[in-house]
């Protein structure tokens, strides 16, 4: 009987520190809502700055928005297979470089005229094969909504 509560015992702390890395990790729609507010509160505190100096809310974008977004494996999908074969590794990590920085000045100049107007985040939707997307609907100032869609 012993030796069964010991094994029991053994296998429950073998897995507790699973337990404790899947309760640390946010859920898709989690992390999209978390990293969503913080990048609006940060707008909200600094939105004259960011106006004056687009640089430093690029910075601030990529900082907070970076971390979760994979511009390189976006910029890699966009490149494909045929173009970075020919490319040396320095036109590859110069377009990635490019890409990234592109994909943060646009999205953070359409940022800069919104006046939160209203997001909303769905729940996320599991499409198999270790991909869950969670959708946003963006309400613009005139009113019209903006769908977007985050795959994770």
């Amino acid at each position: 009987m012993i030796s069964i509560l010991r094994r029991g015992l053994l296998v429950l702390l073998a897995t507790l520190p699973m337990l404790a890395n899947a309760a640390a990790t946010p859920s898709a729609h989690d992390l999209v809502e978390r990293t969503t507010k913080e990048l609006l509160s940060d707008l909200a505190t600094n939105r004259e700055q960011y106006k004056t100096n687009p640089g430093a809310f690029y910075d601030a974008l990529n900082r907070i928005v970076g971390p979760v977004v994979d511009a390189d494996g976006i910029s890699k999908s966009i490149m494909t297979v045929k173009y970075s074969r020919k490319a040396s590794p320095e036109q590859v990590k110069r377009f990635e470089e490019n890409f990234k920085r592109s994909l943060m000045q646009f999205y953070g100049n359409a940022l800069l005229e919104f006046n939160n107007q209203g997001i909303t985040v769905a729940p996320a939707k599991d499409e198999g094969n270790d991909r869950t997307s969670v959708d946003m609907q963006v309400k613009g100032s005139n009113g019209a909504v903006y769908p977007v869609s985050y795959t994770l």
